[in-house]
């Protein structure tokens, strides 16, 4: 039994280094310098262009980490390209015109916020109720399966923690 127990933790670390190793990459570190030498704009554009498309799952916050690289690396499977973690410029003109035509189907326009200068792209065909809120704007679809808050919250009020219970009370 020990012996079994010395070979499954020798198994794990070896796989935990790996996959440490992996993360850190010379092919993730290569990518991560190629999306920050991205315009701001293309920054946030690149993960929304993958959600799009159907590769990424996550929030476009203009950073760069291993799941990102992943869903680049997907993207360009998906066409046939070498699977480098970051796109070429014709593999990213590639992807402006198969993930603006998935959100042109959504119906995605972009909405100023009333008290802010924020915007946020909503899906007015999913959620085509708007309303006026004290905070911004809400929108529902008729059924109620999808809604959208737009809303502003001072500094004070900006704790996720804080947020959740604001938002969970109304």
């Amino acid at each position: 039994m020990r012996g079994f127990a010395r070979a499954f933790l020798a198994a794990a670390t070896v796989a935990l280094s790996v996959s440490g190793a992996a993360a850190q990459s010379p092919d993730l570190r290569a990518a991560e310098r190629a999306f920050f030498s991205l315009s701001t704009k293309e920054r946030y554009e690149l993960p929304l262009l993958l959600i799009a498309n159907g590769n990424y799952n996550g929030m476009s916050t203009g950073d760069f980490g291993p799941r990102l690289f992943r869903a680049i690396r997907e993207y360009q499977a998906s066409i046939g390209a070498t699977q480098t973690g970051y796109l070429s410029s014709d593999q990213f003109a590639r992807l402006r015109v198969a993930g603006y035509t998935a959100i042109s189907g959504w119906g995605f326009v972009e909405v100023q916020h009333p008290l802010t200068n924020a915007k946020l792209n909503v899906p007015l065909k999913a959620a085509p109720q708007r309303q006026h809120t004290k905070r911004g704007y809400a929108f529902e679809a008729y059924d109620g399966t999808v809604s959208v808050d737009f809303s502003f919250f001072s500094a004070s009020e900006s704790s996720l923690e804080l947020l959740y219970a604001r938002l969970g009370s109304a």
